[in-house]
């Protein structure tokens, strides 16, 4: 815990577990619960059915319900890739496969039979949700601006 300028108690970026951060970001499931703990940033998974037996164990804590983050960011992520690759013919198929229902699957189908993209779009991808996990923080006032803004520019 560090202490920011209005005098406030912010989480160390450093005790954050940003990975389950992120999957917490990305889960639109409705059976489930995330919680951030503000006082050891420990991300907490509670599946709904199970909430009874979380309640006593929960309550003397001080937690954050994390939501689901903006379920169009991980298209944009995608739409952003496609329109981004230089071979004209790669870059069609690609764009033809985000179309309408079904996108995800068949732009990681598509995607697939180009290993060196595949890799590309999953270093992207995975700097894109590790922003969103820190700016999730620094929006929340859970850690301290200059700490987000030093992690954001090592990314």
């Amino acid at each position: 815990m560090t202490d920011d300028e209005a005098g406030g108690t912010m989480l160390d970026l450093a005790v954050v577990d940003l990975d389950m951060l992120e999957s917490a970001l990305e889960d639109r499931s409705y059976e489930s619960t995330w919680f951030l703990d503000r006082q050891t940033g420990e991300v907490i998974y509670r599946p709904d059915d199970l909430a009874g037996e979380f309640e006593e164990e929960m309550e003397d804590r001080d937690l954050v319900v994390i939501e689901a983050d903006d379920p169009h960011a991980a298209y944009r992520d995608m739409a952003d890739f496609v329109a981004g690759i230089a071979d004209e013919r790669t870059r069609e198929l690609l764009t033809v496969a985000i179309q309408g229902p079904g996108a995800f699957r068949r732009f990681k189908d598509t995607l697939y039979r180009y290993p060196d993209l595949w890799d590309e779009f999953s270093g992207i991808r995975r700097v894109a949700e590790r922003r969103r996990a820190i700016e999730w923080l620094r929006d929340n006032e859970l850690v301290a601006d200059a700490d987000a803004d030093a992690a954001l520019a090592e990314l």
